[in-house]
């Protein structure tokens, strides 16, 4: 069976996401999978960096030099993104089949991808907080001290916790919503899919341990 998917799939795949997820497998060969990691990135990046104090690192740089470096900074960065996602679904592909899936890794990046879809969502708190940093132009001659205070009497600490509040339900989520993506790709629970992307991060580190045993002995 196949039907287009709506934006209303980027809605119920936060409460549904088992349901919506089957619809998005069922969708045919449009699932999104590319504008939902490019969408994901975009919004995570929201923020982290002002490309306005570029000039006063480069002098002479002029606007239009800014903003085609920072459209190719945008394009290099989803570009390592959508090359994130493929390789994980790679390599959970097989895990997935070692604990009784059946998902092909075209479903697997289609649930990855997805699982990214409260990331696009987290833009809703992204945008409001660069506002907010923007009113805090610090240059390289500022008095770190005076920059600090000022931050404390604009309510920065409050702020500082209620981000790391919503950066943490946003990682909750995200891993909710993969463990139930991924387990509706591989057909079966929610927890095998919590396992199946948990022994995929997992495996770097004890690659990584195992190196660094093996240089030791």
């Amino acid at each position: 069976m196949s039907g287009a998917l709506s934006l209303t799939d980027l809605v119920t795949i936060l409460y549904r996401p088992r349901e919506t997820m089957r619809r998005v497998l069922d969708a045919g060969r449009d699932r999104w999978v590319p504008q939902i990691v490019i969408f994901a990135f975009v919004c995570a990046s929201i923020g982290d960096t002002d490309m306005r104090r570029l000039p006063r690192v480069v002098p002479g740089l002029m606007t239009i030099s800014v903003v085609g470096i920072a459209l190719l900074a945008l394009a290099g960065g989803a570009l390592l993104w959508l090359m994130f996602v493929a390789l994980v679904a790679w390599i959970a592909t097989p895990i997935g089949r070692f604990l009784g899936g059946s998902g092909t890794a075209r479903d697997m990046r289609a649930a990855l991808a997805w699982s990214l879809v409260p990331v696009i969502w987290s833009g809703l708190y992204r945008i409001p907080l660069a506002v907010y940093k923007s009113q805090f132009d610090v240059a390289a001659d500022s008095d770190a001290k005076k920059v600090l205070f000022d931050l404390m009497a604009h309510g920065g600490c409050a702020i500082a916790v209620v981000v790391m509040a919503l950066q943490l339900t946003l990682y909750a989520v995200c891993l909710w919503v993969g463990s139930n993506t991924v387990g509706e790709a591989q057909r079966f629970s929610s927890w095998k899919g919590l396992a199946n992307l948990g022994i995929v991060f997992v495996i770097p580190f004890a690659v990584a341990l195992a190196a660094f045993f093996a240089m030791r002995s």
